[in-house]
């Protein structure tokens, strides 16, 4: 499937306009704080990387194969949110992916097209001008949004919010969508 590269160039626009932001959300403040109270995690040194790196980052991917841990480091990202009192939003392209990962936080989960309201044939409910109120926005299998659906949820989300794509890297690959946007070193690089 062809995406014309204007499409390429909005996504892309808006990931640097969040990625470039100087504020933090309180989100960065969350791990600080649990380590500060001296609590116990039953995460690994890993997980708990994984974990401050979602609080930590304007962007993140949460990303590994199976059994390295993304559900639990999941379920104690949002956990963590709430206690925070930071706003979580969970959704995924389809209703069962949604479903596990409603089992899988105890938060409740929607579609996409559901959370941003977005029916067939209409614009989004939430969108640019009228963004989700959410401070974090969780979407699991990130690997199958196509281009058009990244825009649309970046496009109805605050600017301040903090997007956290789940799933299985070797998934995207196959997939062939677009380019593969990356962070590296505190610069934005486009893989062709």
């Amino acid at each position: 499937m062809d995406f014309e590269l204007g499409e390429e160039h909005r996504m892309l626009k808006d990931l640097v306009a969040r990625f470039v932001r100087d504020e933090l959300m309180p989100l960065e403040r969350v791990v600080l704080e649990r380590e500060a109270r001296g609590e116990e995690s039953r995460l690994t040194d890993e997980q708990w990387g994984a974990v401050r790196g979602a609080f930590a980052a304007r962007i993140s991917v949460l990303t590994g194969g199976p059994g390295v841990g993304k559900t639990a480091c999941t379920r104690t990202i949002v956990a963590e949110a709430e206690r925070a009192g930071v706003s979580v939003a969970l959704c995924a392209p389809t209703g069962r992916a949604a479903r596990r990962l409603e089992e899988a936080t105890g938060h409740e989960a929607q579609t996409i097209h559901r959370m941003l309201e977005w029916m067939p044939g209409r614009e989004p409910g939430f969108k640019p001008g009228r963004p989700l109120p959410t401070d974090l926005a969780i979407v699991d299998e990130a690997s199958m949004l196509n281009l058009r659906l990244i825009e649309v949820l970046l496009g109805g989300l605050q600017l301040h919010a903090q997007p956290l794509g789940l799933g299985v890297i070797a998934d995207v690959r196959g997939l062939r969508i677009g380019r593969f946007v990356r962070i590296r070193g505190g610069r934005l690089e486009v893989e062709s």
